[in-house]
This record gives C-alpha cells, sequence and structure tokens, in this order.
C-alpha cells in the first residue's frame, strides 16, 4: 500500500503523516484501509483503492449475481436484473473523489436536522488529503455495530438498542423521503457505534452514537418516484373503516401496476416489510394477506402448485434505484435480527414501519393519503 499512498500524497508520507499501519483493518473487494496518524496529531484511517481491482472487483462481483441467482431460484422474485444494474453502476463510482463530495453532503445532511443531532455522525473527512485514490478520515474509536454488546462493558441492550435502531432507520426514511439521495450499503461493516461525544444527552439515556461510513455507494430516486413510494408508504398503518381501506387499495394497485408489479400484496410484505413475521399489507384483505405468504412459502419449498401471479410482471417498469432503497432495509433489518434475538418486547420490524410511516408523511410533494 506505501506506494500507492505515497504517489497519492501530496509531499509524500513523510511530510503528512507520523506513520500509517502496514496491516489493514479492513479490505474489500475496492479499497483497503489502513490506520494512521497525521503530524498534527489527528488519529485517521486511510482508505486506498487496491492495485489488482478490476480483477478481485470482477470476481467478487461474479460470485455475488451467482449468491442473488440462487436467491431469485428459492423465491420465485426476480432482483439478478436490479443488481447486474447496480454493480454496473458501482464501477463508475470508483473515484473516491465522488465520494468524498458525497461524503461531506451526507455530513451537512446530518448536522442540519435536529432530529439527528447527536445520535448519528458521519466521521470527519481531512478532505485536503483525499485524491482519486486515497480517501482520507478520522479514526473511529468504536466497533461495528453488530459487536457492539461484545465491544462495550456498559452496553445495556434494552436502554441502547432502541436508541440506535431509532437512530439509524430514522437516518434512512429522512434521507429516502425528504431528499431521495441514500446510502445504498448499510451492511453491518459500514454502520459503527462510538461513544457519545459528551456523554448521554439525558440522564440514564443511551451514551452511544451511531456512525455511518462509506458514501460511496449513493443512489437518487427520482422526484415522481418519491413522492409515489412515500404515498405507498403512508398506507401502512390500519385504515379507519373499509371504505377508506378500498380507497387506498385502488390507489396502491394502481401505482404498482406503474412499477410493473403483479403480486402487489407479496411485493409489500417481501419487499417493504422486508417479509418480517407478522408484516402485512394494510390495504388487503385477511385473506389477500395470507394467500400472498402462502405464495411465498410455496415458492421457497419448490412446490409446483399456488405459486400466485409472478411478484414483477414487467421488471423494466421498476425504477432500479428503488429496489436498492428497499435492499437497504434489509441490510438494516439483519443487524436488529442479530443484535435482538430471545430479546422480548421489542418489535424492530414494527418500529421500522412506524418510522417510515411517520416521515412519508412528511415528504415535500406527495399526495395525500386519503
Amino acid at each position: 500500500h506505501g506506494g500507492r499512498i505515497e504517489n497519492n500524497t501530496p509531499g509524500g508520507i513523510s511530510e503528512i503523516y507520523m506513520y500509517i499501519e502496514e496491516e489493514p483493518i479492513n479490505a474489500a473487494s475496492i479499497a483497503q484501509v489502513h490506520r494512521g496518524r497525521r503530524r498534527t496529531g489527528d488519529q485517521i484511517v486511510v482508505k486506498v483503492l487496491r492495485r489488482n481491482l478490476q480483477r478481485t472487483f470482477s470476481h467478487d462481483i461474479g460470485n455475488y449475481l451467482r449468491l442473488v441467482g440462487m436467491y431469485e431460484s428459492a423465491t420465485g422474485t426476480p432482483v439478478k436484473w436490479m443488481m447486474e444494474w447496480a454493480m454496473e453502476e458501482l464501477k463508475n463510482e470508483i473515484d473516491f473523489r465522488c465520494e468524498a463530495d458525497l461524503h461531506e453532503e451526507c455530513a451537512k445532511f446530518v448536522t442540519t436536522h435536529g432530529d439527528l443531532h447527536g445520535r448519528l455522525a458521519v466521521p470527519e473527512l481531512h478532505s485536503e488529503l483525499c485524491t482519486k485514490r486515497l480517501l482520507v478520515m478520522e479514526h473511529i474509536e468504536g466497533c461495528k455495530i453488530t459487536k457492539a454488546p461484545e465491544f462495550f462493558f456498559d452496553w445495556d441492550r434494552s436502554r441502547d438498542l432502541p436508541a440506535i435502531h431509532n437512530a439509524l432507520e430514522t437516518f434512512h426514511a429522512m434521507q429516502i423521503f425528504l431528499t431521495g439521495k441514500f446510502h445504498g450499503d448499510p451492511h453491518p461493516g459500514n454502520v459503527l457505534i462510538r461513544r457519545r461525544p459528551g456523554g448521554a444527552a439525558e440522564p440514564g439515556g443511551c451514551p452511544f452514537q451511531v456512525v455511518v461510513i462509506d458514501h460511496g455507494g449513493y443512489y437518487q430516486l427520482e422526484d415522481n418516484t418519491r413522492k409515489l413510494f412515500a404515498e405507498v408508504w403512508c398506507m401502512m398503518e390500519e385504515p379507519k373503516d373499509e371504505k377508506q381501506r378500498l380507497r387506498r387499495r385502488a390507489r396502491l394497485l394502481e401505482i404498482m401496476g406503474m412499477w410493473g408489479i403483479g403480486h402487489p400484496t407479496r411485493f409489500v410484505i417481501e419487499q417493504m416489510c422486508s417479509a418480517g413475521f407478522g408484516a402485512k399489507d394494510y390495504t388487503a384483505t385477511v385473506r389477500e394477506n395470507g394467500d400472498a405468504r402462502m405464495h411465498r412459502y410455496n415458492h421457497m419449498r419448490e412446490k409446483k402448485e399456488d405459486l400466485g401471479p409472478p411478484v414483477f410482471e414487467d421488471t423494466s417498469k421498476m425504477p432500479p434505484e428503488l429496489m436498492k432503497a428497499f435492499g437497504a432495509g434489509n441490510f438494516t433489518r439483519s443487524s436488529w435480527a442479530q443484535l435482538a434475538k430471545g430479546m422480548r418486547g421489542f418489535d424492530y420490524a414494527q418500529l421500522r414501519i412506524n418510522i417510515m410511516v411517520k416521515w412519508a408523511k412528511m415528504c415535500p410533494g406527495a399526495r395525500k393519503v386519503m
């Protein structure tokens, strides 16, 4: 790594850094991350683009798409088309100057929205040292989200898990509905937990803060898609009567038709609600919800009968950026499932739905749901 960092650092390593550790603290297909210290005294991490990027990247993409193909076979839900699109998008983002811009844009978003203040942050970027092949930012003293119970001696699951869940899901919902520009890859390695600077906001409160990293994979919903998505989410709460349910059902079917969806209730349960236990489509009848769950089960058990209509009738109508928004929800769900295992009274799936509905109602320009 030394040669690549040296060649991309103005004045060279010795001019800027006291040291950079040889062994990476993290490595992926695109880059590896090394810890170090600047001559200013700041502890930093340097993310450096891999030398043999093209070979490893193409290999990992091939492996990933094979796994996606297995998911398609198991569920009968075609998603490979969307992932192939995402992989092509990713190839265009292997320029850390773009990631630096997105990183700073996200930092501004977080600091200007009081609902996130203190609860969620992004690392401070050392932008004067960032180049096409290098990204330099503050080192976060913490751990990835799923390791928090072992990393922090004072971790209190009943106190801290609901707090970090609310912070991360609020961040995602605000990005989706307020601007349509969102972090598309919030897997556990990209979501860190550290001690909250200054301590808990109130006595007995959560002393930890969510830190979101890796801002290279952002996606932008078109304005009309964002508004329609918000409208659909606003329907995901109990209707006041049957008349309202039927009105909402008709509108939901209209929107789903625009997106090429052939099995709306399965789509709601699987993609919007991440197929969580007890998930349901509030616009559908009890029978329609039951059929959707049965059709999913039959597909996954590779049965030949009673499979229902295809989830997608025409994938060309579905905005791929919207599918990435659903995928981001699945990433966070995996973290909650691991952290909340065996915990009673914490319905992370329903709490996420409540947060999505809350911010969907604040979506600028969205049609009001009756």
